[in-house]
């Protein structure tokens, strides 16, 4: 494709994928966007900025610095308005379109531009850019693009199979774009094993010094694969009685993990933004037995027939693989109490199946006619346009987003904690103390709902059951200073209360 053709393909996929992105625009804040946004004291002033960086016991959730400084400069330019940060996270996943259109281009691989545009277009990444705590996502993909473009001119990877070149200056981007990209989002540390992957899939042997060349980026990996590992235990308990799966279990949680991931890019239905946790004991061994299988056919096939033909295939699956082991079974994620599986954790591995998609298309039905294309593709990309833009809506504010969830996962107790919130907070008592109690019925161990409940009922003079709740709460979480306080008041008020009424 003439580099003019391919640029306007490019802007092209860019401005649908910002059109059809628009109603995002008018979405609030959700979840953790409170915490990392909304009452984040770093955003505030330039030490915040400073502990963001140093502090690691400062930060919510993960350590991804550059994700929460894109944070800190937004707030200098509007403040709490969402609709700013909304609106970098849009830019940023059309940008991210547009680069992997680049990529897959420079790789010569067949259907670029449909791959580029099922994964702008594709409802499972709503998550990833309307929520904007999921910056982490499209900004990591943004840099990582930018390494992997930068890999690829430094090994001339798009040029003759048997011409090979290192050209110093995209090394530097390449570690720069790299580091860059895992301050943003620790999943980008899957790069090392990507890189090498595109040597063996371009026909490259790998050398000593290819190994050594990815020494930097495999250190920094593992020291911020470390931090994250860190702070999942720290902040959010990720460890102990609720993570304690045997080797056997791990192997089933993620290899079920595989098939509902390819099942929800294939059928993108039913999408939610908290899937209904498996039981271990209930997963089929055969979801283990069919990744064993598809692997195994994977390489017979390309024994059998001819390897260039099918090596592509197998990059793509080794790729959508390699990216799915950070979120596996296999590390301890705190989100895991929830679910094992979550739509924006795709962001990432699903460029390999997207890319597998423009293989195939282009295989079976490049040869058709420019009509008979023009219409299927037309049909395909707006039926997947169509439900992106229905998912949107879903996300439109808090109340939408978790009643939808409810609605699809009712079984969830942080939901209904959620939503419980949302009521709260906007005054709507009664709506707040069913949605807590339900989420009390689902999980009795529910220390935030418990808490809030026994807020509720303490304003209202209920001290006997806020009392109640409040010690519940103290049992679970001994810790907690807070707790103690509410309910050393609630006694004390009940006291109040109960001399009050003997006087009577």
């Amino acid at each position: 494709m003439p580099k003019e053709r391919l640029s306007a393909a490019a802007f092209a996929i860019f401005l649908v994928t910002f059109v059809v992105y628009l109603p995002a625009l008018n979405s609030g804040f959700l979840w953790d966007d409170y915490p990392l946004i909304v009452s984040n004291p770093h955003l505030k002033n330039l030490s915040g900025l400073t502990k963001v960086w140093f502090d690691l016991f400062s930060h919510f959730a993960s350590y991804y610095p550059l994700t929460v400084t894109s944070f800190w400069l937004e707030y200098r330019f509007w403040q709490l308005e969402p609709f700013g940060y909304h609106l970098t996270n849009i830019l940023l996943h059309a940008a991210n379109a547009s680069f992997l259109l680049l990529l897959l281009r420079r790789l010569k691989i067949p259907g670029a531009s449909l791959a580029a545009a099922v994964f702008a277009l594709h409802p499972i990444q709503v998550e990833s850019v309307v929520w904007i705590s999921e910056r982490r996502n499209v900004l990591s993909l943004f840099f990582y693009l930018l390494a992997a473009l930068s890999y690829v001119r430094f090994y001339n990877l798009d040029g003759p199979s048997g011409h090979r070149t290192y050209r110093v200056g995209f090394y530097v981007g390449v570690l720069f774009f790299f580091l860059c990209s895992v301050l943003s989002k620790s999943t980008a540390c899957s790069f090392p094993p990507v890189a090498l992957l595109l040597l063996w899939w371009k026909g490259k042997k790998i050398w000593w010094r290819d190994l050594l060349l990815l020494v930097p980026i495999v250190i920094a990996s593992l020291g911020i694969g470390f931090i994250t590992i860190l702070l999942e235990r720290i902040n959010f308990g990720a460890e102990g009685i609720n993570f304690a799966w045997s080797f056997w279990d791990r192997l089933l949680i993620t290899s079920k993990a595989f098939w509902f991931y390819i099942g929800k890019l294939l059928w993108p239905s039913n999408l939610s933004l908290i899937y209904p946790r498996w039981e271990v004991y209930s997963i089929s061994p055969w979801y283990f037995i069919w990744v064993i299988l598809t692997a195994a056919g994977l390489f017979a096939l390309r024994k059998i027939v001819s390897r260039e033909k099918w090596k592509g295939l197998l990059a793509a699956v080794l790729f959508f693989s390699i990216n799915l082991i950070p979120i596996s079974g296999f590390f301890n994620v705190s989100f895991f109490v929830q679910s094992f599986v979550a739509n924006r954790w795709l962001y990432l591995p699903s460029i390999g199946l997207f890319a597998l998609t423009g293989f195939v298309w282009q295989k079976f039905f490049g040869h058709r006619a420019f009509l008979t294309k023009s219409v299927l593709l037309s049909v395909f990309l707006l039926t997947i346009g169509a439900l992106t833009s229905a998912r949107l809506f879903d996300f439109q504010d808090e109340k939408t987003i978790w009643m939808d969830t409810i609605q699809k996962n009712p079984k969830s107790a942080w939901a209904r904690f959620h939503l419980g919130f949302v009521f709260q907070r906007k005054g709507e008592i009664e709506g707040a103390i069913n949605q807590y109690a339900e989420a009390i019925k689902l999980d009795p161990t529910h220390v935030h709902a418990l808490n809030n409940l026994g807020v509720i009922m303490y304003s209202l003079g209920r001290f006997d059951q806020a009392e109640i709740l409040f010690s519940e709460v103290a049992r679970h979480r001994s810790n907690n200073d807070s707790v103690f306080k509410n309910l050393f008041l609630a006694r004390v008020k009940k006291s109040v209360y109960n001399s009050q009424v003997r006087a009577d």
